[in-house]
């Protein structure tokens, strides 16, 4: 679809009966994602799932719901609290050496993408939830299954969400769920009794769902419920547990594919500790290591792990898609797309 038509800034086309504008030219996207905001504020509507799970979660609130919403979330991550997380990074990350060095030598293949999924969904548990599980040594763990099975890439789970983003009246109609009953159960119970020992013994611990909570506490945001903890507790897995271990995966892949950026990045990583005042690994050591940003940056540029788009809020006139076309007005509701992967890949750009 990107190169039904190479010259226009942007093409158009059906998803059954709704219009999609897919845009092309990196000018009218800054439009769109920038000078426009107010004109597309927002991502296209959940609002017909009513699993306050997903519909409450900080990538489906809208308007002033997701800007208070989002303010919150941004001040968990200052580099105070950056710095309170990196140490149980840092120690899930030596358990995850540990476990990859028990591995038989002479195996030749390795599920890479089983052990980076459970990796993350350790740190997840860990930094987001406050629990401490080890799902290499226990794979059958309740967080892990119910983790996997409320945000795994499975066949049926991609067809459900496909169906319920092409045809959400009748999802609703037919009260189809995109999370089950029971994991939406297991995830709010551990929001209940982590906000129980919050609240009524005063224990704190070095997660997201109390630092939510402290922050909720000093700015008097009574507002914010359990369910809307439990929402944006939710949004990490949802938004963090496919993605960040695919980017392990496929990082894993092109160093072990490019054995001379290998060994530079292991150079840069021994200089950085060798001049480290404590000669291991900690929060501001990670941001000296410019060519392991650079690594990551052209891992996600290969493979951009998610997609944008954005739904026009108000009458928006779009500039002609080729010389001596006319100018097409998108009407409210209307969907635009941004197609990363091409773009990224595009020889031009």
């Amino acid at each position: 679809m990107y190169n039904f038509n190479p010259d226009a800034k942007y093409v158009g086309f059906y998803v059954m009966t709704n219009p999609i504008i897919l845009i092309r030219d990196l000018e009218l996207v800054k439009a769109v994602f920038i000078k426009n905001f107010k004109t597309f504020p927002d991502r296209p509507s959940f609002v017909n799932s009513d699993e306050f799970l997903i519909t409450q979660n900080l990538f489906c609130l809208h308007g002033e719901k997701w800007h208070n919403m989002r303010s919150l979330i941004s001040s968990c991550f200052s580099s105070g609290q950056m710095n309170t997380m990196f140490a149980l990074l840092s120690e899930y990350a030596v358990n995850f050496s540990e476990s990859l060095s028990t591995l038989p030598v002479d195996k030749s293949d390795i599920d890479m993408k089983d052990l980076f999924t459970k990796y993350t969904n350790d740190i997840i548990a860990r930094c987001v939830y406050g629990i401490k599980i080890d799902s290499i040594k226990d794979p059958t763990n309740k967080f892990y299954v119910y983790g996997k099975d409320a945000v795994g890439t499975s066949g049926t789970r991609v067809a459900k969400f496909i169906f319920f983003r092409t045809f959400p009246k009748l999802w609703r109609i037919l009260n189809l769920k995109l999370v089950n009953n029971c994991v939406s159960s297991f995830f709010l119970n551990i929001i209940k009794v982590t906000l129980h020992m919050h609240e009524g013994e005063h224990v704190t611990r070095p997660n997201m769902i109390h630092m939510m909570t402290n922050i909720r506490d000093k700015e008097n945001r009574r507002k914010l419920n359990m369910n809307d903890i439990a929402a944006q507790a939710f949004v990490f897995l949802f938004g963090g547990y496919e993605t960040s271990s695919t980017t392990f995966s496929f990082a894993a892949h092109e160093i072990a594919a490019n054995p001379e950026v290998q060994a530079k990045l292991r150079r840069e990583i021994d200089e950085v500790l060798k001049v480290s005042d404590s000669g291991e690994v900690i929060y501001e050591t990670i941001n000296r290591l410019e060519y392991l940003d650079a690594v990551v940056n052209e891992v996600l540029r290969f493979y951009p792990p998610a997609f944008l788009e954005k739904t026009c809020d108000k009458t928006y006139e779009l500039p002609p898609a080729s010389p001596g076309k006319r100018p097409f007005v998108m009407e409210k509701g209307m969907i635009c797309w941004i197609p990363v992967f091409v773009i990224y890949h595009n020889e031009q750009y």
